[in-house]
C-alpha cells in the first residue's frame, strides 16, 4: 500500500461531507468512519490536510479553475475535493 493513502482517502471524504453534504468539520471529525480507522498519526495528517483545503479552498479553486479549460460535472465533485487536497 502507498504511504499516506488511506489518510489522504479519509481526507477526501471529510472534505466532501463538508462542502457538500454541509456538515461542521467538528462533527464529522470524530464520526467519519475512515478517518477514525487510522493510526494517531495518520489520523492526523488527514485532519491537518483537511483544514488546509478548507483554509485554502478560494486559493486552490481559484487556480483549478485557471488551468481547466472547463469545469469537472457535478459527478466529478469528489476529483475536484481531491485537487483541493493536492
Amino acid at each position: 500500500a502507498t504511504p499516506g493513502l488511506p489518510a489522504r482517502f479519509a481526507a477526501c471524504e471529510a472534505l466532501h461531507a463538508v462542502l457538500h453534504q454541509k456538515q461542521a468539520m467538528d462533527t464529522v471529525l470524530p464520526r467519519l468512519p475512515a478517518l477514525q480507522a487510522l493510526p494517531p498519526a495518520d489520523r492526523a495528517f488527514a485532519q491537518r490536510m483537511l483544514r488546509e483545503a478548507l483554509k485554502r479552498r478560494g486559493q486552490t479553486d481559484a487556480l483549478l479553475d485557471t488551468w481547466m479549460e472547463r469545469p469537472l460535472a457535478e459527478k466529478h465533485v469528489r476529483l475536484r475535493h481531491a485537487l483541493q487536497l493536492g
